[in-house]
């Protein structure tokens, strides 16, 4: 008891001279013991971001379920039909095995809080080669991306930056020589070259 009554004084003692303390720093010019504000982590990553448009590099943990935890927004497959690739707004394209479902790799893209991450379309290229996806890859959803992988290993092979708005859909031609992109809002149609990535059509 004797211990008790000697923690329950030293609290208050506490709780008495914190005030005093601060009110001396201040008149001495002294530093506050108040600790400065900082930004939230999350907001301090999008300040971050946001003047480059860079996507998040702050490491994320996530729980692997083996299948997608949200809704899936678009499939792809391959000309032959030997691969699925889907993308979901658990911020992951998942790639399975046709005809039996098997799941074969799990590919996560750069991603923060709140929206960032969340993708929105997924095209697999003619020979199932090639994964490109897009959505809402960038802090505020504006100067955002489109992501190139490699189906068999998951490495990504580039980034196509600087699109104004979300990526909502995308599609490989026939033949695999053109990737095209819509965007949201009023942004139009994007068509990349798929020798190089490099811009076949944008509006004006």
């Amino acid at each position: 008891m004797p211990r008790l009554l000697n923690l329950v004084l030293a609290a208050l003692l506490l709780l008495l001279t914190v005030p005093a303390r601060r009110a001396a720093a201040q008149k001495t010019g002294e530093p506050s013991l108040r600790p400065a504000r900082r930004l939230p982590l999350p907001e301090a990553r999008r300040a971050a971001a946001q003047p480059t448009g860079e996507p998040s590099r702050e490491p994320i943990l996530r729980i692997e379920t083996g299948m997608h935890t949200a809704v899936i927004k678009r499939i792809g497959v391959d000309a032959a039909n030997r691969y699925l690739v889907t993308a979901s707004h658990d911020k992951t394209v998942r790639v399975w095995e046709l005809p039996t479902g098997r799941l074969l790799r799990v590919i996560r893209v750069p991603l923060g809080a709140g929206n960032e991450g969340k993708l929105f379309a997924v095209a697999l290229s003619p020979d199932g080669t090639t994964i490109a996806a897009g959505g809402w890859t960038s802090p505020d959803g504006l100067n955002t991306n489109i992501y190139l992988f490699d189906r068999e290993s998951g490495r990504l092979l580039r980034r196509l930056g600087g699109l104004p708005n979300v990526v909502s859909h995308l599609v490989y031609s026939p033949d695999g020589r053109y990737l095209a992109a819509t965007l949201g809002g009023k942004n139009g149609v994007r068509v990349y070259q798929t020798r190089d990535y490099s811009p076949k059509f944008r509006p004006k």
